[in-house]
């Protein structure tokens, strides 16, 4: 009785966050594979997994804002040469992590666009689907983007989002295009690195105050900024749109409460902190 409660409040809060956001579109009239998608009438997507290794490996998947669990309905582990795959229903493009023994990655999933992801090893992974072309660049391109690690050590947010938006830009013209990649990669990425800094900026404040109840300043610079991205139509065709959009809601919701409170005060200290 209680999961069926957590699901269909989760139902709710999602039926919620899509009203909600802007109106299905996209920025500059792009052609996007999943155009004609809505939050009532998604596009399926297959995602496959296989292990090609000769270790049974612990597996594990993730899609952050989706409306079930999708980690309960792949096996807790592949043995070698066996594969799972699940079918998800998406009007959006959104990340998927999925952890393969030690190996741990957040990679885009493009509505219509099913992958079939294969592990040789921990520096091996191969897609080998029908978009194995415009997958293996997004990867390329999103991967360190959306990377897991340890953060520099942070003294404010907005210099981390300054600097995270420098390293993006750096690395998105660094990379060579493969031909033939369909129109919509281009601005997807712009989209993906500029609203990125913000979602790690609100996860490190988020980690901050969870772990060492120290808080960050946040700018009315970077308040407006969020306000301003979450309102603009291109940005809803990103994977971090709804976590960036809970994170804020959260924070403007507390900052409500208290008149800023914790959440406007000066950090106590620095620490070196995990964060995804």
């Amino acid at each position: 009785m209680l999961k069926l409660s957590l699901f269909f409040c989760a139902g709710f809060f999602l039926l919620l966050t899509a009203c909600s956001a802007p109106e299905k579109e996209t920025a500059n009239g792009e052609d996007v594979p999943w155009a004609d998608a809505s939050f009532v009438k998604p596009i399926f997507s297959t995602l496959t997994f296989s292990n090609q290794s000769d270790t049974t490996r612990p597996f594990n998947l993730y899609l952050p804002g989706y409306f079930v669990d999708v980690d309960l309905e792949v096996p807790d582990s592949l043995a070698p040469g066996s594969a799972t795959s699940i079918e998800v229903s998406l009007y959006h493009p959104c990340n998927m992590t999925y952890v393969m023994g030690s190996h741990r990655s957040t990679r885009p999933v493009i509505p219509g666009r099913s992958r079939n992801v294969a592990y040789y090893a921990d520096d091996q992974i191969v897609e080998e689907g029908a978009f194995a072309v415009e997958y293996a660049f997004l990867d390329a391109a999103l991967m360190p983007i959306n990377a897991s690690g340890y953060a520099p050590v942070v003294t404010d947010l907005d210099s981390f989002r300054l600097a995270e938006e420098v390293s993006n830009r750096r690395h998105l013209d660094s990379l060579v295009r493969p031909a033939g990649l369909p129109e919509y990669v281009e601005p997807l990425l712009e989209r993906v690195a500029a609203i990125n800094p913000y979602y790690r900026a609100l996860s490190i404040r988020e980690f901050y105050k969870f772990f060492y109840k120290d808080t960050f300043l946040v700018t009315e610079e970077i308040v407006r900024a969020i306000d301003s991205v979450l309102t603009q139509p291109g940005y809803y065709q990103s994977g971090r749109y709804q976590e960036l959009q809970t994170m804020f809601s959260a924070y403007l919701g507390e900052e409500g409460e208290g008149g800023g409170g914790e959440w406007n005060q000066p950090k106590k200290g620095s620490h070196s902190c995990r964060f995804s």
